[in-house]
């Protein structure tokens, strides 16, 4: 399973808007929608846990995937978990899998995608930590 060996210290107390892997706008709904709803704050610490882990997982199916050649299962997995990530505000991971879903559509398969989509996915996992798990945080930035 794919984990980020990092400590996530890089971005900790760091601005969002310093931060280029995550979309400041979708973080800034997020707080938002945690705001408004009672227990929000717990429940999107829960969601962000969750999406983590999750992720994880689908790293190790889209690897395998992607090693079976297998171009329709990478553009779903590449599709589902763009829409994850999206929802999530992990910008630069969405972006990466809608690449590997468009070549995947055209038959086209490549590890060397496997790359970058797992560098930002381990961007994302500490600025995420940072952003919701590892700071108390009075209000968002």
């Amino acid at each position: 399973m794919h984990k980020n060996g990092g400590s996530g210290c890089e971005t900790r107390n760091m601005p969002l808007r310093n931060r280029t892997s995550l979309d400041p706008v979708a973080i800034a709904g997020l707080h938002e929608l945690a705001a408004r709803t009672i227990g929000g704050a717990d429940q999107m610490r829960q969601l962000v846990e969750l999406f983590l882990h999750d992720t994880a997982g689908r790293l190790d199916e889209l690897t395998a995937a992607v090693e079976a050649g297998d171009a329709m299962r990478v553009a779903a997995l590449a599709h589902n978990l763009c829409g994850s990530c999206a929802n999530l505000g992990a910008r630069d991971m969405a972006e990466r899998c809608r690449d590997m879903e468009r070549e995947a559509n055209d038959g086209r398969v490549e590890a060397a995608r496997l790359g970058p989509l797992v560098a930002a996915f381990d961007r994302a996992h500490a600025e995420l930590r940072a952003e919701f798990l590892d700071t108390q945080r009075a209000a968002p930035q």
